[in-house]
């Protein structure tokens, strides 16, 4: 007798380390799914807390549930572990501090399927422990694509951390690999895998950049299904004074994807607008921390005399830049600190890391 074994509709992969407080909270929010044939994939990245044991104990509870317990490698990799056990025929990712809507992955997967998508982009609430929250707001129409044209030009809009390039085409953007589901098929047949956050910044862009190449149909849906914790303790947030020169990495390793896939020399402008946006934040971070002024315009002044961020400067064409924007960076460029710092302490311009 032959038994057929089904394939799980989709496989979310959860990486998991130093998040005790938080786990079960996430979690329980898949094993409330509406969509019932998920495979739920739990990366023990060497936590040092009692993750390892809470990610056995669902197992036990749960024969949805794989564990994957790992050395200590970070983010990237664990994803990674859990590419190599994922069946799914889509698959996404799920931080193990954040949650989902109960009926997410059946809205999602039944859409992707109805329309024949590689890959679903959607929005994600943000949330405080404190109660605050902020919900995402998109007016747009859910959206296909499938131009290859197209779907490069959008691969290129990851490292636009302004927003610029799409005031004419009304295009949502976002690199998170969790606000988004992949084809299964095309992850195995072209070994997509992450870089390790570690050597280079943002490796879900990297990912996302790579996924695109290879995609025939994508599409994005305003709605938000995925309820991100804005977590003080996390990989993204604090205060990195070396991150600069991190962005300068990142964006040299960008200029050889973007090259190296076939776009023109022009487009590395792209690539240019994201280090220049990320040290806009990272000197916006730095100005309302608690180093003291001298320390700040210490850090400012070697930041902005670095010769890759006057050479960055020089080459990208600062004046398509929206105008609050503009002038921070005239200021930077021209390493005129209490200009730059009062301009972003006291005029409150918005300016986040991409």
């Amino acid at each position: 007798m032959i038994i057929e074994v089904k394939m799980p509709y989709i496989s979310i992969i959860v990486p998991i380390y130093n998040v005790e407080k938080y786990l079960d909270q996430c979690i329980q929010s898949l094993f409330r799914q509406t969509l019932r044939n998920i495979e739920i994939i739990l990366v023990d990245d060497e936590s040092p807390d009692t993750c390892p044991q809470m990610c056995d104990d669902y197992a036990r509870k749960d024969d949805r549930v794989k564990v994957v317990h790992k050395k200590n490698g970070g983010l990237g990799y664990a994803r990674n572990s859990g590419l190599a056990v994922a069946q799914g025929e889509y698959i996404t990712f799920l931080d193990s501090d954040d949650y989902v809507d109960d009926d997410a992955y059946e809205i999602l997967c039944s859409l992707a399927d109805e329309n024949q998508l590689d890959m679903l982009r959607f929005k994600c609430n943000r949330f405080r422990d404190n109660g605050e929250a902020s919900v995402a707001r998109y007016d747009a129409p859910f959206s296909v694509y499938s131009s290859k044209e197209e779907i490069r030009k959008i691969a290129l809009y990851l490292f636009d951390s302004t927003d610029r390039y799409l005031s004419n085409d009304k295009i949502p953007t976002g690199g998170s690999s969790c606000m988004a589901i992949y084809r299964g098929a095309i992850i195995n047949r072209y070994n997509i895998r992450f870089v390790s956050e570690r050597e280079y910044i943002s490796e879900d862009y990297i990912f996302n950049f790579q996924f695109y190449q290879l995609s025939c149909k994508i599409g994005y849906l305003p709605n938000s299904y995925y309820h991100y914790r804005v977590n003080p303790n996390s990989l993204t947030r604090g205060l990195q004074l070396d991150k600069i020169h991190k962005a300068e990495i990142y964006t040299n390793y960008i200029i050889s994807l973007i090259l190296g896939n076939g776009y023109n020399e022009k487009n590395t402008v792209f690539a240019f607008n994201y280090y220049l946006g990320m040290a806009r934040g990272v000197t916006k971070n730095v100005f309302v921390s608690s180093l003291s002024l001298l320390e700040k315009r210490k850090w400012f002044l070697k930041q902005m005399s670095d010769a890759y961020f006057q050479e960055a400067s020089a080459k990208y064409p600062v004046a398509t830049l929206p105008w609050k924007q503009r002038l921070c960076q005239w200021g930077m460029k021209h390493r005129l600190f209490f200009f730059c710092y009062f301009l972003l302490i006291l005029s409150l311009i918005h300016i986040s890391e991409p």
